[in-house]
């Protein structure tokens, strides 16, 4: 389950490298609205938004791709990064899908407290002076440049982060994220997450915890080390885990093949032999 933006692109060297060292089939699910269909399909974004710009229908969404595509007799792994954990914990509260899940892993979760993170509040402050909306213009206007103006974009722009190996297929996904639907849809359900994920939910982390992973970074704006603290806390039998400090929120940018081998290798010394 992706984080937001919950472009799959972002993900590819993550579940390719996943995929070959596990040996399983490997799925991804991208946040509904964020990612438009082909230009050759015959399909488009759903006319009402409400299908796709806040919490539950995300969550409604993961769970129909679940019931629809995956056999009922087939037990699943659950990974979600970011946003994707907290879909994850919601997907749960299912009982077909608590029934064939096998394995949860929770990768940066943003689980409780999302409008106090320091990243969230970031955000808010931009929007309150105003920044969102020259934003906005330079994404319409960078939407209508040739294809190779914004990939050279796509490079200035990771480079001015300091990251000067980035992985390509997350310049292909920022191409797809900066345009102006799918910008417009990623706002609209950032701003349901900051109403909705408040509360710590303990009890369906508590009732699953010893099928549930939860990695946070050392250093993370979204998912902080206090509320791995809060985690530890308040479900002392859950396993958690703080990362080395090379993995940041963003690690599918430049992190990707490392963190799906130290998964991996964790899924099969803790819990894949078993299955």
């Amino acid at each position: 389950m992706c984080g937001v933006p919950g472009i799959t692109l972002f993900y590819r060297n993550f579940l390719e490298t996943l995929h070959t060292n596990l040996g399983i089939p490997v799925w991804t699910i991208c946040v509904a609205g964020h990612e438009l269909p082909f230009p050759s399909s015959q399909e488009g974004l759903p006319d009402n938004p409400k299908l796709y710009n806040n919490v539950k229908a995300q969550v409604d969404h993961k769970m129909a791709f679940i019931k629809s595509y995956v056999p009922r007799n087939r037990k699943i792994f659950l990974i979600g990064h970011s946003f994707g954990a907290k879909m994850v914990t919601e997907l749960l509260k299912d009982e077909q899908v608590s029934e064939q899940m096998q394995k949860c892993v929770l990768l940066m979760p943003t689980l409780e407290r999302f409008k106090d993170t320091p990243r969230a509040q970031f955000w808010l402050l931009m929007l309150k002076v105003g920044f969102i909306y020259p934003l906005i213009l330079c994404i319409r206007l960078l939407s209508v440049l040739p294809l190779s103006w914004r990939r050279s974009f796509s490079h200035l722009y990771f480079r001015t982060r300091g990251l000067t190996h980035v992985n390509q297929c997350c310049h292909d996904a920022l191409l797809q994220f900066c345009q102006p639907i799918v910008f417009y849809n990623v706002r609209t359900l950032v701003w349901d997450e900051l109403k909705v994920i408040q509360q710590l939910d303990t009890e369906i982390l508590s009732k699953y915890c010893a099928k549930i992973k939860v990695y946070f970074a050392m250093k993370d704006q979204w998912a902080p080390l206090t509320h791995c603290e809060t985690l530890k806390t308040a479900i002392p039998e859950l396993s958690v885990e703080v990362l080395d400090g090379k993995f940041k929120h963003a690690f599918t940018l430049d992190t990707a093949q490392e963190m799906a081998e130290k998964l991996a290798a964790d899924l099969v010394s803790e819990s894949f032999e078993k299955y």
